[in-house]
């Protein structure tokens, strides 16, 4: 399992340490957004991403996914029941 955040890589660390992650969290930090622009979820006008989440299986297919606004909670029991359902 890997995650990507436009975070710095430093921010991830400390996140994955505090939240005793044991997955790898990739940083698109530099080029700025640039996976978030691939998927539609980076916000030109405002310069950062909004909160997309996306499941995607080892063959490269988007098995779920959703997109939350800046400043929305994300529901944690949904990403378990949609990698759950995998």
């Amino acid at each position: 399992m890997l995650s990507v955040s436009c975070d710095s890589p430093y921010t991830l660390k400390v996140f994955a340490e505090q939240e005793s992650l044991t997955h790898s969290l990739l940083s698109d930090f530099w080029p700025h957004g640039e996976a978030s622009k691939a998927y539609g979820v980076f916000l030109d006008d405002k310069g950062f991403s909004t909160r997309g989440t996306f499941i995607i299986d080892k063959e490269g297919v988007v098995r779920w996914s959703v997109v939350n606004g800046p400043g929305e909670a994300r529901e944690s029991a949904d990403y378990k029941a949609a990698l759950a359902a995998l």
